[in-house]
């Protein structure tokens, strides 16, 4: 059985906090929430030739100072490692690649986040980048040299006027296999 979470007051919060388009280190970016939401296109639009896939020592140097501008810029009102990568892939609009460098100043940079994704499809909702209706995205994650093992995180979304109205997520590597009671007592 797969784990559905539902993150309908996740998305609530983030419109409270605000939903808009930001330019973070000359590139365009979108602030959902805490999060910083960045398309990998808009990356390679002004980094020409910059692995975003492997995130090679030079992709790093770019991602630290888009996220150091991120907290220069105060959009959040503290030091700030919620941090989005995303590329959706041109022949399905509705199936892309995600990656989640939250603090990649230490070298973190987590391949697959439930939150972050959802993040990203608040972004392609407000950007007018879904349908309105039931919306499923599906987002590669993981893979390469050191991210792990590659995984899918899906989507599910209702989008009305181009605003998430209820969202969930489900990964494909996280699974209920069994069910019940625990009980923990601390030992004397």
């Amino acid at each position: 059985m797969t784990t559905h979470t539902d993150m309908t007051k996740f998305v609530e919060e983030c419109y409270h906090y605000g939903v808009s388009r930001i330019q973070v280190a000359g590139v365009d970016a979108l602030k959902v929430g805490e999060f910083l939401v960045v398309d990998v296109q808009k990356l390679h639009d002004e980094y020409a030739g910059v692995d975003f896939k492997e995130i090679d020592a030079e992709a790093r140097e770019i991602l630290l100072s888009i996220q150091k501008d991120f907290d220069r810029q105060h959009l959040w009102p503290k030091p700030n490692a919620a941090y989005s990568l995303f590329q959706m892939y041109p022949e399905d609009p509705t199936h892309g690649r995600v990656v989640f460098p939250h603090n990649i100043n230490t070298g973190h940079i987590e391949p697959s986040c439930g939150t972050g994704t959802t993040a990203v499809a608040v972004a392609l909702a407000e950007t007018k980048r879904t349908a309105d209706g039931f919306v499923t995205l599906r987002f590669d994650s993981g893979g390469g040299s050191f991210l792990g093992g590659s995984e899918t995180t899906e989507v599910q979304m209702v989008v009305e006027n181009s605003r998430v109205k209820h969202a969930g997520f489900s990964h494909s590597l996280v699974e209920i296999t069994a069910n019940g009671k625990a009980w923990i007592s601390a030992l004397s």
